[in-house]
């Protein structure tokens, strides 16, 4: 009965506690790829080469680094990957911001959002993103985007894939990437100390 009490305590104080972001350098602050597996056209741009590479104005909303698809013109190939830890059968929440960065002839960008169990490689969620309102203007480049999804295994991975149509003077640009455990809903919360507490007061009275 104390194993079973001790399991349900322990339980109890991670479901109240945040979540960290299991996504490494999803803010790319680093000033490069790091954590994270890139190929193709990309790179990661801080906020003074924009202002002085493309004439942008303003801040951007945090930080001072995001991802450049497909810059200077060049053929939509980028691809960016991360392997990270779940749970089995997990809730999870992937949010990032993406936008378009220019007003260029090119088509608007678009991003394919996906998933994968890395051990099966099954398909866990795949999406595709796109941002028709280019602007160089930071303060008002990024539009947040969120998916849930639930882990089958114990490594997950998410994977980036540039699919703009053109690129004429207009690139996709990504940033604050983060996935977290969802929590237990406050009813279940609620449920799981009212056991937690009754367990308690059997233990009590069988001492």
């Amino acid at each position: 009965m104390h194993k079973k009490l001790f399991g349900a305590l322990l339980l109890a104080s991670t479901c109240g506690t945040a979540h960290a972001n299991l996504i490494s350098n999803g803010d790319f602050e680093s000033g490069d790829f790091t954590a994270w597996n890139n190929t193709g056209n990309l790179a990661t741009n801080s906020q003074a080469q924009l202002l002085a590479g493309v004439g942008a104005t303003g801040n951007l909303p945090s930080g001072t680094f995001l991802v450049n698809f497909n810059g200077a013109n060049l053929p939509a190939t980028g691809v960016l990957s991360q392997e990270f830890a779940t749970v089995l059968n997990g809730n999870y929440q992937l949010d990032f911001d993406f936008g378009r960065l220019g007003t260029g002839a090119g088509g608007p960008p678009s991003l394919d959002v996906e998933i994968r169990d890395v051990l099966s490689n099954s398909v866990l969620f795949n999406t595709t993103v796109t941002d028709a309102t280019g602007t160089i203007h930071l303060p008002d480049l990024l539009d947040p985007f969120g998916f849930a999804f639930v882990a089958t295994g114990t490594s997950t991975r998410l994977t980036f894939t540039d699919t703009s149509g053109g690129t004429f003077e207009t690139d996709g640009v990504l940033d604050n990437v983060s996935v977290n455990a969802v929590p237990l809903p406050s009813a279940a919360w609620l449920m799981l100390s009212s056991c937690v507490l009754l367990a308690r007061k059997r233990i009590s009275k069988s001492v």
